[in-house]
């Protein structure tokens, strides 16, 4: 038996099974109204406690003159690093397996 085993369980499928369908859920604002053209867009921002991810969705406006464009950022964990995606560095991973993610 490993450390991470409590009576039998796995930490993972323990904690899945104390906070199944537990959502924390945030509104958030993204206020772009400083440059031209820009608006300000309304989303929602979900926190799944079963299994530490996140989504941000879109909350559309009717007739605001914008395609519905349901989900910023797709269900997923969140790294602690921030990762810069440029021209110069594009094909060239530093990669070495150890991702932290926030928990």
């Amino acid at each position: 038996a490993s450390a991470v085993q409590i009576r039998g369980i796995p930490d993972a499928k323990k904690k899945f099974l104390e906070h199944d369908r537990e959502v924390l859920a945030f509104r958030g604002v993204w206020d772009d109204r400083a440059s031209v053209y820009g608006s300000k867009l309304h989303f929602r921002v979900h926190y799944f406690l079963a299994d530490d991810t996140v989504e941000v969705l879109e909350v559309h406006e009717a007739n605001s003159g914008r395609d519905k464009f349901p989900q910023l950022l797709a269900r997923q964990r969140l790294p602690k690093g921030v990762i810069y995606n440029d021209d110069r560095s594009r094909g060239i991973e530093d990669d070495n397996g150890e991702t932290d993610y926030y928990e």
